[in-house]
């Protein structure tokens, strides 16, 4: 639909926003095309692990900036696996936001981390200090350096969103 799509493309203006529900942590290797989510429920029961395909991180003057590749891989506690919004990855494709090539590459990477299992990784037991509070967001934040996505890395263009 055009407003799926939409989503994709940043039409609407960024905004802050409050995850609810789930406790999420990001592990994330800078260069790589990919993050490897951890989730748990609100009593900290382990859910899974989210494989977010994305672009590699790139500094920015608040952190990193990456761009959402769309496609993702859903993986259970017992390993088993999914994909995640294909049909967002095909929207893309279809609105020349990627191209065919670079659809390739994303699926490709998909794949190469679904042979590596990178699961467990390690901090499925991981919990926050107590006294820890989200950070406040600083002013500017919502401005990301333009990027487009193509086979083989990242590169200055349009596109471009912060995670």
């Amino acid at each position: 639909s055009r407003a799926q799509i939409d989503r994709w493309v940043g039409v609407d203006p960024p905004g802050p926003h409050v995850w609810e529900r789930t406790h999420v942590l990001r592990t994330t290797d800078p260069a790589a095309m990919h993050s490897v989510d951890l989730y748990w429920d609100e009593s900290w029961a382990f859910l899974g692990w989210y494989v977010n395909l994305q672009a590699p991180l790139t500094p920015s003057q608040h952190g990193y900036d990456t761009t959402d590749l769309a496609l993702d891989v859903w993986v259970e506690p017992d390993g088993t696996w999914s994909w995640k919004d294909e049909d967002d990855l095909a929207a893309l494709v279809d609105r020349g936001v990627l191209d065919a090539t670079a659809a390739a590459a994303v699926r490709y990477e998909g794949e190469r981390v679904i042979a590596d299992r990178p699961w467990p990784t390690g901090w499925e037991s991981w919990r926050p200090p107590a006294d820890w509070t989200a950070p406040q967001l600083p002013a500017g934040w919502e401005v990301v350096r333009a990027q487009e996505y193509q086979a083989g890395g990242s590169t200055p263009g349009a596109g471009g969103s912060a995670v």
